[in-house]
Parts: C-alpha cells; structure tokens; sequence
C-alpha cells in the first residue's frame, strides 16, 4: 500500500509523537519535493526538521512531473503536487486536510483521508486515545472548528470541551 501526503499531517504526527503510526495502518507514505521543501521551512518547528534529518524507509520523497491542470492552478503548490504525485503512483490514498485540496482530490476519484480521519482509524485500531489526540493536536496549533470538536467529542464520547 502507498499513501501520499500533503504538509499538514506529517507536520501535525510528528509534532504530537503519532508520525510513527503512519506505515503501521498506512504502509509507504510518499511526499513530493514541494511538501518536503514546505516542511523543511525556516518557520518549521526544529522538531520537525531533527524528525526530516533522519528521515525512515518508509517515507519517500518523490519527485512530481510538472504539468499545467486548470483545475490545480488555484490550490497550494504541495497540495497540487500530492495530488499530482498520488494520481501518477496511482496510490491508495491521499492524505491532506485543506478544504479546497480535498474538493479537488475527491473530484478526481482518489480516496482522501485527513489527519483527524486518520487519528480516529489509529484510535479504532487501539493505538491511541482519539479525545488525548485531538488534545494533543490543537495545543499544536492544529485549527478545528467548535462545531467540528464537538460533534467529535460527542462521537468519541467526550462531551463538549471547547
């Protein structure tokens, strides 16, 4: 199975310690240089780049042929290029979380998953608390809407905490 991922999970994982759960539910997680390039910013927590420096097999980063989509041009570049790179590698899936990257993904028939999704299938696998997660998350400065948290904590059983 292979994953490919925009910036927004890897960041995220990595700054909450569950990066390491990708390759156990999700085997290979690729990125395109763009979202390498974009996680290794001068902005980027340096825990994130000590994680890139010592990068496992598991994640890949891939190089994307450039081509010219009208449909892509009003999107971020790495989340073009995640869309780009899962559509060449036919890929499993897609993990990104911007609203207007998932439209466009779904649009073109990949399966898109986002990084509370994902919680929420690591937290269905046993492999953590998704209410400690989603905890976790926002104090990272992962934005989620109230309604959105509290229909999660109503889902997970946590009552409201907003």
């Amino acid at each position: 199975m292979i994953v490919v991922s925009d910036t927004t999970p890897i960041h995220y994982l990595i700054l909450i310690d569950e990066i390491d759960l990708l390759p156990i539910l999700l085997g290979e997680i690729a990125i395109p240089e763009m979202v390498y390039r974009e996680l290794n910013a001068p902005s980027t927590p340096d825990k994130i780049k000590r994680y890139l420096d010592r990068k496992p097999d598991w994640l890949s980063v891939r190089k994307v042929k450039p081509i010219i989509d009208q449909q892509l041009q009003d999107i971020d570049p790495g989340e073009r290029d995640a869309i780009l790179l899962a559509e060449e590698l036919s890929a499993d899936g897609i993990l990104i979380d911007d609203m207007d990257g998932r439209t466009v993904a779904l649009e073109r028939g990949l399966r898109v998953l986002g990084t509370l999704g994902f919680l929420e299938l690591a937290d269905s696998e046993g492999l953590l608390n998704f209410l400690d997660s989603l905890d976790q998350i926002k104090a990272a400065g992962f934005f989620v809407s109230k309604w959105l948290e509290q229909e999660l904590r109503s889902a997970h059983g946590g009552g409201s905490n907003a």
